[in-house]
């Protein structure tokens, strides 16, 4: 993740609040039968995806806003919008709401440790208190802030 990205991931409401594990935060995904459609709404404001690695897609450039569809064992898809707060965002956050409300989800933020209801103001909000934006804000005073050795 670049410093300049917000993640979000999608999980069902009524989810428990994500769990450690070795490799970060274990985030249930959504059934794959469902892959299709996500690609489908996505494919439309981020274009064609590229392949990451084996079952891992992304829709939408490295560096900037884009969704990652990481598919796993279990038949389940791991759903993960990340926001490039350094762009305007306004028409993709249309996207991103639309989808959550039509599979009945709504968004984990990771740093802010909170589920976000699919509405627009909402994301924006998370976003605009994020370490993401802090950094676009003034990369000097964000890297001045970070502990040293």
């Amino acid at each position: 993740m670049a410093t300049w990205q917000f993640d979000l991931h999608l999980m069902y409401r009524g989810e428990p609040m994500p769990t450690a594990s070795d490799d970060g935060l274990d985030i249930p995904g959504i059934p794959v039968k469902l892959a299709l459609y996500v690609q489908e709404m996505i494919a439309g404001s981020l274009g064609k995806p590229w392949l990451m690695m084996d079952d891992w897609i992304v829709f939408g450039i490295e560096t900037g806003t884009r969704v990652d569809l990481l598919f796993d064992e279990a038949d389940s898809v791991e759903v993960l919008v990340r926001l490039d707060v350094s762009v305007d965002n306004d028409a993709f956050l249309d996207t991103i709401c639309t989808l959550a409300l039509q599979l009945n989800c709504s968004y984990f933020d990771v740093q802010g440790r909170q589920f976000i209801e699919p509405r627009r103001e909402l994301l924006l909000q998370a976003m605009a208190s994020s370490k993401a934006a802090k950094f676009v804000k003034s990369p000097r005073d964000f890297i001045a802030q970070i502990p040293t050795g």
